[in-house]
């Protein structure tokens, strides 16, 4: 990948975390996941999975995010480092 890719990447990561509406979905859906594994049954193993399922992906997609950031900071310095994504 170009470094200028990289950077327009890593520039859009960073204003999509910082987006409030991105804020507020995340908390939002992480609020739900939790309410509603409380309401599960202990013994609903399949439900509970699924939402722990969820929860997981969506802080995958967080991690991905600032790891695109931390690279687009990498090549803005310049230094020559860009971490893996």
């Amino acid at each position: 990948m170009k470094k200028e890719e990289i950077i327009n990447r890593g520039t859009n990561a960073k204003q999509f975390l910082e987006s409030a509406v991105f804020i507020e979905t995340i908390r939002a859906l992480k609020a739900m996941a939790c309410e509603q594994m409380w309401k599960t049954a202990l013994d609903d193993t399949q439900s509970r999975e699924e939402l722990h399922a969820q929860m997981l992906n969506w802080n995958l997609c967080e991690s991905q995010l600032k790891k695109w950031v931390v690279m687009s900071d990498h090549a803005l310095k310049d230094d020559g480092y860009v971490p893996e994504a």
